[in-house]
């Protein structure tokens, strides 16, 4: 049906084995190699396992595509027979045109046939699939066939091919004399990732594709749902190129991927390979399943999982810092000299106003403070203006109020060259310390950029973000969080050995 959509000759991922389909990647290549040495050499028994759908019975039809009219093959698919049943299949394979019902009877007629075999330089290979069904019994019968032997060779090969549970039945204790005949044997592990991608596309190119039809990420998928298994390979592979056919899709993907395995009902590892522990060859060691079968993306996703998460604490270590740290030791100095300087001069105009019977408010009175304050604080250190401008909740915008005093203060400003202008930036106490420090930062550098932009020097002007650190109304108050929403601009004539900028 999609055969013409992909330029493909024929159905590239058939389910049934076959031996032009073969992949030879290094572990197939290497079991096929020990399979054919071990019947070159006559070992007697030879043995292969592997999990459901490793490939082992496409590896047993490309040994038997490979070997020669030399070797006479007998191929059993169903062990689940009694002695007597194995005896007449045998004579039905080898022409003894016999029935028989026991085994002397058998072994009398086998073995000159055996022996003209032998002599005719041929050689008989008995294959046993499915052979972790096989009885104790049968491979009694198997272990005294092998026995039939001349002093330097064999004259039966029997060829063992079954589940990992083979393993299992090998170990027993009542079968070590059966297991210590065993000549060669591998096991078949299922395919990494990068083999299923060569497996995919060479069955792709046997079927006549000259291009790769699944991207990478779908490899990726089909490894991870499959577990490298070929036989599951197969399946998600036909379905997905019906599934992008009936899509008109030219490429398949990884959604198409994910589409299929649903339709196919498998998990995210596959349940014919999932589990815990499989047998090995050497005597049924267990050892773990195969490892990497989770793709790039997967492992991709746990990394980004966990950055996030990093991520996620370190924000909220910093939500929940105090909002009053102590400042930088390198300017810490200078703040507190100049808070003392200013703690000086307030209580100086206290003391004034206390005193003086005319009213604050008024011209003379303001003049006899300011008098006094020089008096007191040295004319060259004295306070001149205090203004501030007030910021609507976290906006860093003006208003048009502020603009007007602005406008005011920076005309002042420049009619004083000799003055220092100090702009210090405050907020509430909502949010974190760095955030009420950057918005702080924020607002005084719109005040200072400003008068900069109005012609005042830029080295005239010391900032200080202070963020939440000193409110002048209560945070909970009506009024109070908007009071404290606030740039205080304040203009002082040089004070020799002050710094205050941190910057």
């Amino acid at each position: 049906m999609y055969l013409s959509h992909y330029n493909l000759c024929e159905k590239p991922f058939q389910i049934t084995p076959d031996p032009k389909f073969i992949w030879l990647g290094e572990k197939h290549a290497e079991a096929l190699a020990t399979l054919q040495y071990g019947l070159q050499d006559n070992k007697g028994f030879l043995f292969l396992t592997g999990d459901v759908g490793t490939g082992k019975t496409a590896l047993i039809n490309t040994l038997l595509d490979k070997i020669d009219e030399k070797i006479i093959t007998v191929r059993i698919s169903d062990p689940d027979l009694d002695s007597t049943d194995l005896y007449n299949i045998l004579s039905n394979e080898f022409n003894m045109h016999r029935k028989f019902n026991n085994k002397a009877d058998f072994l009398n007629h086998l073995k000159p046939l055996l022996n003209e075999t032998y002599l005719q330089s041929k050689t008989i290979l008995l294959i046993i699939d499915e052979a972790q069904n096989i009885s104790h019994e049968l491979l009694e019968e198997m272990r005294l066939l092998s026995n039939i032997e001349l002093a330097d060779s064999k004259l039966i090969n029997i060829f063992l091919v079954g589940q990992n549970e083979l393993n299992t039945i090998l170990n027993e204790d009542r079968n070590r004399a059966f297991k210590q005949r065993i000549g060669n044997k591998y096991h078949l592990d299922p395919l990494n990732v990068t083999e299923t991608h060569d497996y995919v596309n060479h069955r792709l190119k046997v079927a006549g594709s000259d291009k790769e039809i699944f991207s990478e990420k779908a490899i990726q998928g089909i490894h991870f749902f499959s577990a490298g298994t070929p036989r599951l390979i197969n399946a998600i592979c036909d379905l997905a190129l019906l599934t992008g056919y009936s899509l008109g899709k030219d490429k398949i993907d990884e959604k198409i991927i994910n589409e299929c395995v649903q339709e196919l009902k498998l998990s995210g590892r596959s349940e014919i390979i999932e589990k815990e522990k499989s047998y090995s060859v050497e005597g049924g060691e267990p050892t773990f399943a195969p490892k990497g079968i989770y793709p790039h993306y997967w492992r991709f996703n746990v990394a980004t999982v966990i950055v996030g998460v990093i991520i996620i604490i370190f924000c909220a270590i910093l939500y929940l810092y105090p909002n009053h740290p102590p400042f930088p030791a390198t300017s810490e100095e200078a703040f507190l000299n100049y808070k003392r300087y200013e703690k000086k001069i307030n209580h100086t105009k206290k003391e004034l106003r206390s005193n003086d019977k005319e009213q604050v408010g008024g011209s003379s009175g303001q003049k006899k403070i300011e008098k006094n304050i020089k008096q007191i604080t040295n004319s060259k250190n004295g306070l001149r203006q205090s203004y501030i401008i007030y910021f609507q909740n976290v906006s860093p915008e003006f208003t048009p109020k502020s603009l007007e005093t602005l406008d005011r203060l920076a005309v002042s400003i420049k009619d004083q060259p000799s003055s220092e202008i100090i702009i210090e930036g405050h907020t509430d106490s909502h949010g974190n310390y760095w955030r009420n420090k950057k918005l702080s930062r924020v607002r005084l550098n719109l005040v200072k950029n400003y008068f900069v932009n109005y012609g005042i020097i830029a080295s005239r002007i010391k900032t200080l973000d202070l963020g939440a650190a000193y409110p002048i109304g209560s945070n909970d108050a009506e009024n109070g969080e908007e009071m404290n929403h606030r740039v205080e601009i304040k203009i002082i004539s040089p004070r020799p050995n002050l710094s205050l900028s941190r910057r």
